[in-house]
């Protein structure tokens, strides 16, 4: 596809068109589930981890897996995070040994790939990039001289550098940032 889009811009150079890849940036996604997802009830107390990026290991009620390596290290006891992009309600009981558990307050389903939402001001704790993203950019929107890349999640000036950094090579790739945050509105 990608191919056929710069023949298309060489035939045409009049028309104004560009490529853009949108990563992920500081995004939490719950990895593999079951098809009909995790059901929850309120009370219900379950762990939160990360298994690594080979491991298929499928959420259950006891174990809901997620994508981001260091989500442990910014939360802590009493914190309430959420999953279904708000949905689903939780509490933090401990954070132990890379594991989070967690108490339901409210019911649900937690369906593979929905977002796990963690409290906005540690947030930024966390890499601007993931793993796949520094991949992406590289493999992609660099090697294949891309207009510009999209990153959710920006909330300062240092995190622009960091991706920035992350480029290999002399790229002309343009960032857009989206600062999705209020704390990100008042760092620019």
């Amino acid at each position: 596809m990608i191919r056929r889009y710069f023949e298309a811009k060489r035939l045409r150079p009049q028309k104004n068109v560009a490529t853009m890849l949108d990563l992920r940036g500081r995004e939490i996604r719950v990895g593999k589930c079951p098809p009909e997802g995790v059901k929850v009830e309120v009370g219900h107390i379950s762990r939160v981890t990360f298994v690594g990026y080979v491991v298929s290991k499928v959420s259950s009620d006891d174990v809901i897996v997620i994508d981001t390596t260091d989500a442990y290290k910014v939360l802590k006891g009493g914190d309430k995070i959420n999953f279904e992009n708000g949905k689903i309600e939780a509490q933090v009981l401990e954070v132990l040994n890379q594991e989070i558990k967690v108490k339901f307050l409210e019911e649900g389903v937690i369906t593979q790939h929905s977002k796990m939402g963690i409290p906005g001001i540690r947030l930024k704790e966390l890499p601007i990039l993931k793993y796949d993203d520094e991949s992406d950019l590289n493999q992609i929107a660099v090697k294949q001289k891309f207009d510009f890349i999209s990153v959710p999640g920006v909330v300062s000036a240092r995190d622009l550098q960091d991706i920035r950094k992350s480029f290999e090579g002399d790229s002309k790739v343009a960032i857009l940032a989206k600062i999705d945050s209020l704390e990100a509105i008042h760092q620019f």
